[in-house]
């Protein structure tokens, strides 16, 4: 069971996940996806509706958990096995983040931010490219090793990104400027 946490915009290729999943259902494999997030974007959201009608017309593979408040999001990480990213575009991405805290391992999609926080640890794809994306699911359903060094690695990667680091980086910088002045 994956999850992807993200709202529904056009360069979040929620569309893209769909159809790969379609297609990792005719190869037999038993997964199924959990999207959470809001309908930002008309045109995504569109497109999102219809493939999910077009590749999951009974909802058998394919979920959308609207909106979760942040007291119930963080909980529900627990309840999957992997986390798809695919993006194309972020400044800094909580919700790769978070499953990083969670242990998951990670399918992201492939740009500098991505590869700049998560390293080697995630099976990249071009979340243009459905195809890409089931490839890089199946590396993590077949390979136990990689999913358990992926979620290993990034769970203690994303000890630094904690609210105090980022409080005490951010004080010292402040102190650094004032005392140029």
């Amino acid at each position: 069971r994956f999850l992807y946490v993200s709202g529904i915009r056009i360069y979040k290729y929620q569309w893209s996940v769909i159809e790969a999943f379609f297609i990792l259902r005719k190869k037999k494999y038993p997964v199924a996806i959990d999207f959470v997030g809001p309908i930002y974007d008309k045109k995504a959201g569109k497109l999102f509706q219809l493939y999910r009608n077009n590749y999951d017309p009974e909802n058998r593979f394919t979920n959308h958990l609207a909106v979760l408040s942040y007291d119930k999001i963080y909980k529900i990480y627990r309840n999957y096995d992997a986390y798809i990213f695919a993006s194309s575009q972020e400044n800094m991405p909580f919700t790769l983040l978070e499953p990083m805290a969670s242990g998951l391992p990670i399918a992201c999609s492939d740009f500098e931010l991505t590869r700049e926080i998560l390293g080697n640890n995630a099976i990249y794809f071009n979340p243009r490219d459905p195809e890409k994306i089931a490839d890089a699911v199946t590396k993590l359903i077949e390979d136990k090793h990689i999913r358990e060094k992926i979620a290993w690695k990034n769970f203690e990667k994303a000890k630094k990104y904690g609210w105090d680091r980022c409080v005490q980086k951010t004080m010292a910088f402040f102190k650094l400027v004032i005392q140029d002045e």
